[in-house]
């Protein structure tokens, strides 16, 4: 009899201590992951935008990004020259010349005042087409995707919030990996089940 009471109590020991055990890796699965996946999600939008920055960049250049083909291009003096009698307050950082003929020069300007801006030019004529400042919104969400515009404090969330992801997802394998390794506990396991309530989806 009292055998069969220490194997008992021996028993709900065990069940405690796995159970506190499984306890923890459902907080630090669940509240820690809440927070970070704020950060993530908001650090994957931004980073997708970037992604694609360049087509829509290209996208909002508009017509301006054609010219008409004639005559001889302008030189890379004269066009430096021109920029600065227009445009004094701009710095150019870049230069994309285009193979295509019937394609303008693009320029990447900075301005302290006006932020960055691309500009494109007729290399034909050197006029300048358009002034387009809708790079600077990618500018803005650079920093955003790095360090939410918080400099080292921001780098510093955003990297702790990646770890904690990454401890998430080991957590989150020890709470569904299946006890057994059969087609019904993969299936229980593995599978999204659509209908459950909001909290468990």
């Amino acid at each position: 009899m009292k055998t069969n009471q220490m194997n008992n109590t021996v028993r709900k020991k065990k069940s405690t201590r796995k159970s506190l055990f499984t306890r923890i890796v459902a907080w630090l699965h669940l509240w820690p992951s809440i927070v970070s996946g704020i950060v993530l999600v908001f650090v994957s939008l931004t980073g997708t935008i970037i992604v694609y920055s360049d087509e829509i960049i290209d996208f909002t250049a508009g017509q301006a990004k054609y010219v008409e083909v004639g005559g001889e291009r302008i030189s890379s003096e004269y066009l430096i020259e021109k920029l600065d009698q227009e445009y004094p307050e701009f710095e150019i950082s870049e230069y994309v010349f285009f193979k295509d003929p019937e394609r303008s020069i693009r320029l990447r300007v900075f301005s302290p005042e006006h932020g960055l801006a691309m500009i494109y030019v007729n290399p034909y004529t050197g006029e300048v087409l358009k002034v387009d400042k809708s790079i600077h919104f990618f500018f803005v969400t650079a920093h955003l995707h790095a360090s939410l515009l918080a400099e080292d404090i921001g780098h510093w969330i955003v990297t702790i919030a990646t770890m904690i992801f990454v401890i998430s997802t080991l957590t989150g394998l020890v709470l569904w990996w299946p006890k057994r390794w059969n087609k019904t506990t993969r299936k229980a396991s593995f599978t999204i089940k659509w209908k459950e309530r909001f909290k468990r989806l």
